[in-house]
């Protein structure tokens, strides 16, 4: 009687495309959707909690979390939004592999009271890949200070630089445009 199904995928900000792709440091926003059906006598899902985690191919957990699932009468469902960031520290190099899972547990509560209440678990997963091209540096929580800078002034330019390609960097350079 419950349906739990990985909805859409955005990758709110960085390089990656949605559910197709990430690349380390993208920010990705994932909807998972949850729904109870009953057996028409007004049942009701409650104390329901949803866990999600990615792993890679090899079962090594990279990112996990958990949500409380509201209570769900029949027929009802619920949408719960994660983000996250692709910790570039929490990943292989030579795995681009991924699989996001998820699953809902909670107690399904019968109103026929012929019927005991029974615990009830149900998961879904997708596979994901994470690419780290080989040559690819991106810039992380950059600051300018002062900030608003005004006309003729210095502006001092802090961030974090991330390899996040496969190979190693030797002569990387920063060119910042003011419009």
């Amino acid at each position: 009687n419950l349906d739990i199904k990985i909805g859409e995928i955005n990758t709110k900000s960085g390089f990656g495309k949605d559910e197709d792709y990430w690349y380390p440091l993208d920010e990705v926003e994932i909807d998972f959707v949850v729904e109870y059906n009953g057996d028409g006598n007004k049942d009701e899902f409650q104390d329901g909690q949803l866990d999600w985690a990615l792993y890679t191919s090899d079962g090594d957990l990279i990112s996990d979390g958990d949500e409380n699932i509201k209570d769900l009468g029949d027929g009802d469902d619920e949408t719960i939004t994660i983000s996250f960031k692709v910790d570039p520290n929490d990943l292989n190099v030579d795995t681009e592999d991924y699989i996001l899972f998820v699953s809902a547990t909670g107690k399904e509560n019968y109103k026929d009271t012929l019927k005991a209440d029974k615990d009830i678990c149900l998961s879904d997963s997708q596979d994901i890949e994470i690419r780290m091209d080989d040559n690819f540096v991106v810039l992380d929580d950059i600051k300018f200070l002062p900030d608003p800078a005004s006309c003729g002034s210095e502006v001092e330019v802090t961030a974090d630089v991330w390899n996040i390609g496969a190979d190693d960097q030797d002569d990387v350079s920063v060119r910042v445009f003011i419009d």
